[in-house]
């Protein structure tokens, strides 16, 4: 709800997601990639390695992306 996110794609191990109010600040960044990591680890394991990358790819995206191996 903070963010403005809501689900467009769904499948049995993904989940897509556009965004309205993504966030515009790094600290808000890299608290949302914490959580989007909690959620889901592997878009950090698998994905851009570590939490704070995928920090600066939420920062300003209108997009998120979400799966599970």
């Amino acid at each position: 709800e903070r963010f403005g996110a809501e689900p467009v794609a769904m499948s049995g191990d993904v989940v897509e997601c556009v965004v309205a109010r993504p966030p515009q600040v790094r600290d808000s960044a890299l608290e949302l990639a914490r959580h989007h990591e909690a959620y889901c680890p592997d878009i950090v394991e698998q994905g851009t390695g570590t939490t704070a990358r995928l920090g600066a790819a939420l920062l300003a995206a209108p997009y998120w992306y979400f799966w599970w191996d």
